[in-house]
């Protein structure tokens, strides 16, 4: 990788992160600030880097190392998967109250939220 090659892709991993310092964006990836330095002296983006900006912020590893095709793999503004919802649904705490106060066994309440949730309503009880 080429000098500016890799002050351009350092500069996209700054701008995505919204760090301005070494040490920002060390905290940010959890790394020592020594090993920005040590990537900038061997002109390198560690491989580490990019998978913590994939899994992170769903940032694209072409676009931070060329810039290149979209800045995201995955567009933010997606809304949580189906999954995710119910999961978030069966994980609540009024699951919990109904379960403990013996209104309903645990069977019967995730029966009743997954139906609930497949019918398409949005909060509990309705």
């Amino acid at each position: 990788m080429e000098r500016h090659e890799f002050d351009a892709a350092y500069a996209r991993i700054c701008e995505v992160c919204g760090m301005k310092t070494q040490t920002e964006l060390s905290a940010y990836l959890g790394i020592r600030q020594s090993s920005i330095s040590d990537a900038k002296r061997r002109m390198m983006i560690p491989a580490a880097w990019l998978l913590t900006l994939l899994t992170r912020e769903g940032v694209n590893p072409t676009w931070i190392l060329t810039g290149e095709g979209s800045k995201f793999l995955v567009p933010a503004s997606l809304p949580p998967s189906a999954p995710t919802l119910l999961l978030a649904r069966l994980a609540g705490p009024e699951l919990e109250q109904r379960i403990r106060a013996g209104l309903t066994s645990a069977t019967e309440c995730i029966a009743e939220e997954i139906r609930a949730f497949a019918e398409g309503k949005e909060e509990k009880g309705e």
